[in-house]
């Protein structure tokens, strides 16, 4: 990599490390239903995000086919701004590899806020007590799973998220082993529709260390921060989709003029709520 980066190169680095990190970091929240957009959302705004609870009465012989509709629901979700901004020194800005670096890693932060906020929701309080407790991950089983699926057997769709701890119990010992979709995320482990790992459950219910889910489950918004004034200031504004979650995240740059650092931050507005609890069944890990 070339070690002098001009302004055009720095935010091209800049967004490839949020669509490669983020796309791999956020996965989990293909699980859930989701009203992602590109729409300017100010903090604490209220977006109704729209559930499906039931579907039309099949008729026989229909003499009046404009009878009966889709039930939809609204679950009211407020989001807040979450930014993670840093700094490039002129050194940094000079060294292709160290710009790359330091955003993939405000990038993962980020991606663990976004996670923690998503994952709130997940309580026993809001979806019953787990279905599957153990005292370790190597206790969880094909049997536990099978126990989750047969509890959330009603569901749209069930897709499974777990601890790493719990997903290496499922890695195959050869290459051979591994079924993919056609979507690319692993799937038809046991019945479920998708297959995910996660590693963050600092959001969750204490103990909380996997769940199977419909989407209805939780319902997630998420949007842009308001342009403001300030904005005349930056070197460089941009909203990067991440295409494979329908997400968009703002990349802002700015120059320092006390030390001729550039400043860069990554916002998004995001929010979380629980929609449907009888979509979520939890697996707790109780030593």
């Amino acid at each position: 990599m070339a070690n002098t980066f001009a302004a055009g190169l720095i935010v091209d680095s800049l967004r490839d490390a949020a669509i490669t990190t983020l796309s791999s970091r956020l996965a989990p929240l293909k699980a859930f239903a989701r009203d992602f957009s590109a729409d300017q959302l100010r903090p604490r705004a209220t977006v109704q995000v729209p559930i499906c609870s039931a579907g039309a009465t099949v008729q026989t012989n229909a003499t009046n086919f404009e009878s009966g509709d889709t039930t939809l629901s609204n679950a009211a979700v407020s989001v807040s701004q979450y930014s993670a901004s840093f700094a490039l020194t002129n050194n940094e800005i000079n060294q292709g590899f160290r710009i790359e670096m330091l955003a993939e890693k405000n990038l993962r932060q980020l991606a663990n806020k976004i996670i923690d906020v998503a994952l709130t929701p997940v309580t026993t309080t809001n979806f019953g007590a787990a279905v599957v407790d153990v005292d370790t991950a190597s206790l969880v089983t094909a049997t536990s799973l099978k126990t989750l699926w047969g509890a959330l057997q009603d569901g749209s769709e069930r897709n499974l998220v777990v601890d790493g701890s719990i997903y290496a119990q499922f890695l195959p010992s050869t290459l051979e082993g591994f079924t993919l979709a056609g979507n690319g995320r692993n799937a038809g482990i046991f019945g479920f529709d998708g297959f995910f790992f996660n590693n963050r459950w600092t959001g969750a219910g204490a103990t909380i260390k996997g769940f199977a889910a419909s989407p209805e489950a939780i319902a997630m918004a998420a949007g842009i921060p308001l342009s403001s004034p300030v904005t005349d200031d930056l070197i460089s504004q941009e909203n990067i989709l991440i295409e494979d979650l329908g997400l968009t995240v703002q990349m802002n740059m700015w120059s320092s003029r006390a030390n001729r650092a550039l400043w860069c931050s990554y916002d998004i507005m995001f929010g979380a709520v629980a929609a449907d609890t009888s979509a979520l069944k939890i697996l707790v890990l109780t030593p």
